[in-house]
């Protein structure tokens, strides 16, 4: 996923990324100490902001009409989801 992060990135503006974290009542490997996924993501989009949706608000929300475009990677790790919010660039940039 972060190969496909890298392109897109360069590709359209990314105002925000939000990712995936355990619900509340996740117990077990449902709640990792870390996820590498995450931290793979944290540097390949550096500099943009990031935000955490809980698992069953982050399917939620992955649901809504404003939602235009998936990507499926194929990555199967633990929380390697994200959803980007996407900007428009100006012609000065």
């Amino acid at each position: 996923m972060s190969q496909i992060l890298e392109v897109i990135k360069e590709t359209i503006p990314i105002e925000q990324v939000a990712i995936m974290v355990p619900a509340d009542d996740a117990t077990g490997v449902e709640r990792p100490d870390s996820i590498p996924a995450h931290d793979e993501y944290r540097a390949t989009m550096a500099g943009t902001p990031f935000v955490e949706i809980k698992r069953w608000d982050f399917y939620e929300a992955a649901k809504s009409s404003d939602v235009t475009v998936y990507v499926m990677s194929g990555d199967q790790r633990l929380y390697a989801n994200v959803m980007l919010t996407v900007g428009v660039r100006t012609s000065d940039q």
